[in-house]
């Protein structure tokens, strides 16, 4: 894998699968939770959808669906427009970027701040799907075999968001003997990715 493109390939998929292990994952929905709950009880409603009561136990599960929605509308959309460009690389730094400032920002939460959370994990998924459709566009365009160098790809993806993710949980389970606390420790986790 000499070819930089291919490493540069590669290597974004290992720096990508921090959102998707650390914050889509394993984050998200306790800590919107333990917003939500700072709220309200976790049985009190939130705010009503519609017909509908939204219950802060509720939030985290109804945020995820709004930003897996979101995705399905705009993801269509930016591989077609993608396609039609001659340069999808600024797409890809702008999504990249956004995402990353989504990460950060949640970072930042706390207290009541439940839908500043919720908004910023639907925009930060969007730039993260965004992210990967363009990065998967690029596939076509790179020297060897497709199934060889997706492959490889996904291996460093996995690899890097599974190391991140080992080096998040144990900040997590040992926050106290860092002398930190639990939201502390999460909000460097959010960090991270």
């Amino acid at each position: 894998m000499r070819d930089r493109r291919l490493v540069g390939w590669s290597f974004y998929s290992w720096a990508n699968h921090g959102w998707e292990t650390t914050v889509a994952t394993v984050l998200i929905g306790p800590w919107l939770l333990s917003l939500a709950t700072d709220q309200r009880p976790g049985t009190a409603v939130l705010f009503r959808v519609g017909p509908l009561d939204l219950r802060a136990e509720s939030y985290p599960s109804f945020v995820v669906t709004l930003a897996a929605l979101g995705q399905l509308a705009v993801l269509p959309w930016l591989g077609a427009a993608a396609d039609r460009r001659p340069s999808r690389r600024p797409l890809l730094v702008v999504s990249c970027v956004a995402g990353s400032l989504m990460a950060f920002a949640l970072a930042a939460t706390s207290g009541s701040a439940y839908v500043a959370a919720g908004v910023l994990f639907i925009v930060g998924s969007t730039a993260y799907g965004a992210s990967n459709v363009l990065y998967n566009s690029y596939l076509v365009e790179l020297p060897g075999s497709r199934d060889a160098v997706s492959g490889r790809g996904f291996v460093f993806g996995y690899l890097g968001g599974g190391l991140l993710l080992a080096v998040n949980l144990a900040l997590l389970v040992e926050h106290r003997h860092l002398g930190i606390g639990e939201a502390t420790a999460a909000r460097i986790c959010f960090a991270s990715a």
